[in-house]
């Protein structure tokens, strides 16, 4: 057995299985702010060219999120889809090690390494006359687990190609990743080579996961800055203004940042920061509503930052996540994270929960400003 093998109920029938909610999501999905939509945006279609060419054999295809959720399948009948079923290999069950024992998409998740697992090898009896194989798909610029290809078919349908084919898949999905973010990187570094040329202040290109800088700005920020300098182009553009809320550069000073917006045809997919210092110190108080800057706590509603507000708002009144990537200027992955962040700090696992704590908090400001 493997060093993720754990003592679970060998009988149990399948693992738990999340039926979606009033909002149409598996409670999972809330845990993570959301469906993963690049994911299956980019998956999906590798997952049904694959299943498609699997037509004919025992062989089912799955994708799971970087937990060993279930997203999707692509089976070749009913019949395997009603045997799936009675596994418990159906979108919306958690195959993590922890839940489900020894299996390929958990120990691929786990390890962050492909895994074959076989007949009686698996932690649940049902599954000891099935083969699992499992390939992790990883983001091609920060190597971030983000799902699991998996192929699983009867031990007596078994090749050892099973194992090649789910490293195959995944590794086309990564290609894919890598040709839209490859598209992008370039778009931001013609902008900054050319907006370098214009002048020499303290430049910043900053997009949902790049930041290119002078070295000017090298004095300024540094690099694991780019998610908040991110967002705070990202809210400027949103709103119309040439300029940045306040931030803290690495050295203490306050600063803002000049903004223009970086687009590949109709997206937003950058911004051009000419970063200076703050003509007031008192415009890092006046963004917050005390009287002196205090630590931000890390849980509940106050620990939310403007942009996790607005989006919490937002998403609150019942749109989508597609949704309020638009509205904001956001990517969906981007949105997915900021969810996640607004749910681990409100202790909360539905949106029906997070319309209720919205609700609540915007009813008690407008009593504070009837009261005022």
């Amino acid at each position: 057995m493997t060093p993720h093998s754990v003592l679970i109920d060998a009988d149990a029938a399948r693992p738990p299985f999340s039926e979606p909610d009033a909002d149409g999501f598996a409670p999972h999905t809330h845990l993570h702010g959301g469906p993963n939509d690049d994911l299956l945006e980019l998956a999906g279609p590798v997952i049904d060219r694959l299943g498609a060419d699997l037509v004919g054999t025992d062989v089912s295809v799955l994708l799971s999120d970087d937990r060993a959720w279930i997203l999707a399948r692509h089976v070749a009948d009913e019949d395997r889809r009603r045997e799936l079923d009675a596994l418990g290999m159906a979108p919306g069950s958690d195959w993590a090690v922890e839940v489900a024992g020894t299996n390929a998409l958990g120990l691929a998740t786990a390890d962050h390494a492909p895994a074959l697992v076989v007949g009686d090898e698996h932690g649940l009896h049902p599954l000891t006359a099935w083969t699992t194989a499992a390939a992790p798909i990883a983001d091609p610029r920060t190597g971030q687990l983000l799902g699991i290809v998996g192929l699983v078919c009867p031990v007596g349908s078994a090749s050892s190609l099973l194992l090649p084919l789910a490293r195959r898949a995944a590794r086309e999905v990564e290609h894919r990743l890598l040709e839209g973010s490859s598209t992008r990187h370039r778009v931001l570094e013609e902008h900054f080579l050319r907006a370098r040329r214009r002048g020499r202040t303290a430049l910043v290109v900053v997009g949902e996961q790049t930041i290119i800088m002078n070295t000017a700005a090298s004095r300024l920020v540094v690099r694991t800055d780019q998610s908040e300098l991110w967002t705070l182009a990202a809210d400027a553009i949103r709103a119309g203004t040439r300029t940045t809320g306040p931030f803290t550069s690495s050295d203490g000073r306050p600063l803002v940042g000049d903004v223009e917006a970086v687009c590949d045809g109709a997206d937003v997919v950058g911004a051009v920061l000419r970063l200076r210092v703050s003509g007031a110190v008192t415009a890092l108080v006046s963004a917050s509503s005390r009287p002196t800057a205090s630590p931000r706590p890390t849980f509940g509603w106050d620990s939310l930052t403007d942009s996790e507000r607005s989006l919490a708002e937002l998403v609150a009144t019942g749109v989508t996540n597609k949704e309020a990537a638009a509205r904001l200027f956001l990517s969906r992955h981007t949105i997915d994270s900021h969810l996640r962040h607004i749910f681990r700090k409100l202790d909360i696992n539905s949106r029906v929960e997070l319309a209720r704590v919205v609700t609540t908090h915007l009813a008690g400001d407008f009593r504070d400003e009837r009261v005022a």
